[in-house]
């Protein structure tokens, strides 16, 4: 649909207005970081009730996601989050305050730029995590040392189901 940012405002206004939306795919529309920023800002209310969020392929940076990740903090709602095909390198995930949301159980960064020092951060996310049961990072520029990360969270993860 290629809504970019203008479109995000668009959908952010109907947001602030309809909180009870549980499925909000937004992938392919190349909304970056500003776009993002304005749908972010719906997501920090405690009322708001969304289950399944995808934003694949939206030219979505580190700082985007960092502030996703920030507004997301409270959810208890978010199931799945579907950030694969961005910039993603996961320095979004870096930094003690930051975690994913408590119920989510489907995570995908999926072809982004994650290397070894973003997989340790993920890998951190993860033993975090009470709930989540797929992990999805194919297609990404992990090296050796970042692959032993994975290998030693699935060895010691018995919620994790699939990566």
């Amino acid at each position: 649909n290629q809504l970019g940012q203008e479109g995000s405002e668009h959908v952010a206004a109907c947001l602030q207005v309809n909180q009870h939306v549980t499925r909000l795919n937004m992938g392919g529309n190349k909304i970056g970081d500003d776009g993002l920023r304005k749908l972010a800002s719906c997501f920090s209310s405690p009322s708001f009730s969304l289950q399944h969020l995808q934003l694949y392929s939206n030219n979505i940076s580190d700082v985007g996601g960092r502030e996703l990740l920030e507004s997301l903090r409270g959810s208890t709602s978010l199931r799945s989050l579907d950030l694969a095909g961005n910039l993603l390198s996961c320095d979004c995930l870096l930094g003690p305050e930051l975690a994913l949301p408590s119920q989510l159980t489907s995570l995908s960064l999926a072809h982004n730029l994650l290397a070894d020092a973003g997989a340790e951060a993920l890998a951190r996310c993860a033993r975090e995590s009470s709930s989540l049961t797929r992990i999805d990072v194919s297609g990404n520029f992990m090296g050796e040392e970042a692959r032993e990360r994975i290998r030693v969270l699935v060895a010691h993860n018995v919620r994790l189901r699939d990566l």
